[in-house]
Parts: structure tokens; sequence; C-alpha cells
């Protein structure tokens, strides 16, 4: 059983939500950091591929080096933050708890930014995978430990991109997906997995996360599921100022995967699901999670990294070159939107 993103319907809520005061969580607090003179924090990037000339970021820590292999995660962002300035991507989601912990995160970060959705076999995944690919050439980047996380549409583009690009990615953390495919479940189940939600998102229909662990229970997987007892869409805002899902992070390879305990709900009593607007986080989450399962991930595929030129438009022009086509493994289904 298949359900895609709903982009119309999205978009007509998501115009509400703004006009009402913003995306959820919106924060200029990694916009305004930007790049240090060492060239750390956030750097903007240039990517030319097949034709396509796309902008994307990347975080480098505080204390980069490249004498050491870091591990690495990949953000999609949703709908809303879709278009072609990056400051959607920036404001909403991940990078604002990135540039929180600026200090101490332990990861480089790569955002790239879509024209729409996160359909696995569009030229968004395409390019996407390109300019990780392009962050592994240019950083020392460990490809063993690179995770792939999003929101909404963009948690529907980390189960779907995924489980087709499987063998780049040592472990996925979606939240609120707005689409689902029960078709990546035999994929899925081999993968290490935290899956996010609320139970009371008015945005997107439960049935596109429950489809998605069905099927991967179906085919023998097991996974851990965090629904945090709060209405509202934003359940990312809770899991990314947690700080759990990043500790987690560090530990998944992507073979050899490591064994990993269950998490147990938080102590104390359990907090009444909270009536609010969508724009605020939850306080205090309550873990429901499964056990995870220990099988390793599929072994790495080669594939060849493209040609980036490295540096935003507002900064000297590099040199640009065109990339090769992406190398697309096949053996998933894909998934129209």
């Amino acid at each position: 059983m298949r359900i895609v993103p709903q982009f119309s319907l999205l978009v007509v809520i998501m115009s509400f939500s703004l006009a009402a005061g913003g995306c959820n969580g919106a924060r200029d607090t990694a916009l305004n950091l930007g790049e240090t003179s060492s060239h750390r924090g956030f750097i903007m990037k240039t990517l030319v591929n097949e034709g396509r000339t796309r902008q994307y970021c990347v975080f480098l820590p505080m204390n980069y080096t490249p004498t050491r292999k870091w591990p690495a995660i990949m953000f999609l962002h949703g709908v809303g933050e879709a278009g072609h300035d990056l400051h959607g991507p920036m404001r909403v989601g991940l990078a604002p708890f990135v540039a929180d912990r600026k200090d101490d995160f332990p990861f480089i970060v790569i955002i790239p930014q879509s024209s729409g959705g996160w359909a696995p076999d569009s030229d968004n995944a395409t390019d996407a995978i390109a300019a990780l690919l392009q962050a592994e050439k240019d950083y020392a980047i460990d490809p063993d430990r690179v995770s792939l996380t999003g929101l909404s549409t963009g948690g529907y583009g980390t189960f779907a991109i995924g489980a087709k690009y499987n063998h780049l990615f040592a472990a996925l953390a979606p939240m609120c997906p707005s689409g689902a495919d029960g078709g990546d479940g035999d994929v899925l189940g081999r993968m290490n997995i935290w899956a996010f939600e609320n139970a009371a998102d008015p945005f997107v229909t439960p049935m596109s996360m429950a489809i998605t662990l069905g099927s991967i229970k179906s085919n023998g997987g097991t996974l851990k599921h965090t629904v945090y007892p709060a209405f509202g869409h934003d359940c990312w805002e809770t899991a990314y100022k947690d700080g759990q899902l990043f500790d987690w992070l560090q530990q998944q390879h992507r073979s050899g995967a490591v064994a990993n305990a269950v998490m147990s709900p938080s102590p104390g009593p359990t907090p009444k699901p909270v009536s609010r607007s969508v724009d605020k986080p939850v306080d205090r989450p309550v873990t429901v999670a499964a056990p995870v399962r220990t099988t390793p991930v599929a072994a790495p595929i080669s594939v060849p990294a493209p040609a980036v030129a490295p540096s935003h438009p507002s900064m000297p022009a590099p040199e640009r070159s065109t990339v090769p086509t992406v190398e697309r493994p096949g053996s998933v289904p894909s998934t129209p939107y």
C-alpha cells in the first residue's frame, strides 16, 4: 500500500501557518552564525549537477580538523522551506539547534534544498545525494557514520531516499512523515531507524507513519519509535532539542550495526497532551520505543562523487564544473509524487 505526500493540501495549510506567524519554530540563529573567519560554522555552497544549479549548506564543527574522520548528518526540510535561497531550511528544523550547540556539536551537517518534495527518483533527491557525496570529498567525513533525517515531506524523504540509497547511510531519523511507501519495508528493515511523531498531528495522516512501520515489522525489522503526547506537527522541536537522538546517531555505523538499548519511558508521571499552537515545542516528551534490530546494514556500493562549485554566490565566484549523473541503485521500488 502506498501513500504519497499530498503537496497541494500541505501547501495550503503551510500558507495559513505562514500568514499566522511563520513556520513552526522558525529562528534566524543559524543564518546569523554564518561562516567564521576560520572557515567553520555554516558554509554556503553551490552545486552544479546535470545542468542544474542549487544552493546547499555545510556545517563544520568549530573544532573541525581534517586529521580525523567525523560523523555526518544530512537534513531534508519540509515543503514549506522549499525554494532556492536556503533561508527556509536554515530557519526551520535541524540548523537552529545545531547553531544552539555550535561550540560542541560533533557532526558535519549537510543541508540541501529542494524545489518541492523529496521523491526518491526526482532531481531533488539526485542533487541532495550529489551534495552529500561532494561534502564527503571536500571534508573528513566518515562514510560509515552518515545519517539522514528530515521533517514532514523531508520525513517522507528520509524513508524513501534512505531506502533507495541505503548503501550510503548508517541510520535514519524521520520526523512526522507526510507520506509512506510500504514497498520499502524490506530494505528499511535492515537499517537503524528512530522515528518521531506527535500523538495529535493535524498536518499529516497518522497512516503515513503506520504504513511504513507496519511494512518494516512485517519484513522482520525493528526500530525505535517515539510518540510525544502533544498536539502539533513540530515533533522535531523536541527531538532535536532533547539531544538523545544525537547521542544515538553517534553510535550507528553503516556496517556492523551496534546493539541499541530500548529507550525507557521518561521517569515520573506521564504528561497529558498539551493543547497548543504548532509553533510551540513540547517541553516534556515521553518516549515509546520498540527494540532496535542489530543486523548489519547493506554493504557500501561505490558511487561516483560529483564535482561541486564550493561557494555561495555572495562570495568570490568559484570554478564551476558539471558533475556526472549519480548512480542510482535500482533495488528499491520508486515512489512517485
